[in-house]
């Protein structure tokens, strides 16, 4: 049986003050198909994954407690990314 966490992923550019780039943040929240919350889905932290997909250099991989229910990942370039996320279970082992 497949498990499916569903991930709520907003790209928001802030103005840097370096030479008139644009560096973004993310916003990631999460929540789990046919669970009411973290506790029932058996979930202790989610690991996010941030890849940048011109040269697939990670750029962020930190593990957010789930209750959190989201994370903001601050400073990134402008680029294409893509975003993994992985409930795991407080042995940290993939639940999701």
């Amino acid at each position: 049986m497949k498990r499916w966490m569903t991930a709520a992923v907003v790209v928001l550019l802030t103005s840097c003050t370096g030479a008139g780039s644009l560096l973004g943040d993310l916003r990631v929240g999460w929540r789990f198909e046919n669970a009411a919350s973290c506790d029932d889905a058996k979930v202790s932290f989610v690991e996010v994954l941030v890849t940048n997909e011109d040269g697939g250099v990670k750029e962020f991989d930190q593990a957010f407690d789930c209750l959190d229910d989201g994370a903001i990942i601050t400073d990134l370039l402008p680029g294409t990314y893509t975003v993994t996320l992985n409930g795991l279970d407080s042995g940290c082992y993939t639940r999701y």
